[in-house]
């Protein structure tokens, strides 16, 4: 990929898996695509395209801020899509204690997070400076990096039902106060729209590494199946990618059991596990927002 790895401390233990997992994640991008290419089955004519960071920033991000003191490390690396339960999975690592959790709540409604993830060349190591654990896109496009990166942390891939994230993810993409005229709108409505705007680069370069070269966030999901190939393969590729014990393929409908075991941690006696921001909480946000409301907590926490 590029980017430096000079001071991070290579650990014995790290199984053979991980081995070839750090040794996969050492080479250029274009031989990793070429590899994937050949082991996928595409729909139409549309296969992987380069890390958005190529096109978009010029150079691969650096992990040289990665080097930190313990207590400012990851311990909680989220790799799933967003609309897969990610809000959820903030909420649920912050109550066992591994909070904060960066989402892009926190870049919505904080400009000085919004602007760590603007810098040219991105960095995403100092961008999750201070958090956690971290869930949703921007930061968990970049599991593979910061997982090689932190290799005692844990990662959680979050899935669903393909079908049904294609549905909610259309549904993001095509509703809200980013498709209307800022001038239009209530002041906490402007204010999202023009922190979304912010984030188009990146976003867009983000889903082109998993959609295609022509797809551009503004413009809603593309296909149906194009899509839905792309939610599995990546799923197949971060199974493939990491050794079991670091990595948990998580539904949030299985609740707190399988997470805490996974985390090593209780579970919280008697608290249901937090489902936060289903569509039904996003289409209530963009009423409230165009209503006039704030964005002052994720989507369905505030109820």
């Amino acid at each position: 990929m590029g980017f430096r790895l000079a001071d991070v401390d290579r650990r014995d233990t790290l199984s053979r898996r991980q081995d070839t997992f750090e040794s996969t994640c050492l080479v250029p991008h274009a031989v990793s695509v070429t590899r994937i290419r050949a082991e996928v089955t595409t729909v139409g004519e549309h296969t992987p395209t380069s890390h958005p960071w190529m096109s978009h920033f010029g150079r691969a991000p650096s992990l040289r801020s990665m080097n930190r003191t313990r207590r400012d490390v990851l311990d909680v690396i989220g790799a799933g899509f967003p609309r897969t339960g990610t809000t959820s999975m903030k909420a649920a690592l912050e109550r066992l204690g591994f909070g904060p959790c960066n989402h892009m709540f926190d870049l919505l409604s904080n400009p000085a997070q919004l602007d760590r993830w603007l810098t040219e060349p991105l960095d995403p190591g100092k961008a999750l400076e201070g958090y956690r654990s971290a869930q949703d896109w921007p930061a968990s496009h970049f599991w593979r990096e910061l997982a090689l990166a932190i290799p005692e942390a844990k990662v959680v891939l979050t899935v669903r039902d393909p079908r049904r994230w294609y549905a909610s993810m259309q549904m993001l993409l095509t509703s809200g106060p980013l498709h209307m005229r800022e001038q239009d709108l209530p002041e906490e409505a402007a204010a999202l729209a023009t922190a979304m705007r912010k984030l188009v680069p990146l976003l867009d370069g983000i889903g082109q590494s998993y959609f295609g070269e022509g797809w551009h966030f503004t413009d809603g999901m593309p296909d149906e199946g194009v899509a839905v190939a792309a939610f599995q393969r990546h799923v197949a590729t971060v199974q493939e990618s990491l050794p079991a014990h670091r990595l948990l393929v998580f539904d949030v409908r299985d609740g707190w059991e399988p997470l805490c075991r996974f985390l090593g941690v209780s579970v919280p006696v008697g608290e249901p596990f937090p489902h936060l921001n289903d569509s039904e909480a996003l289409r209530r946000t963009f009423e409230r927002l165009m209503a006039g409301g704030s964005l002052s907590a994720p989507p369905g926490s505030e109820t």
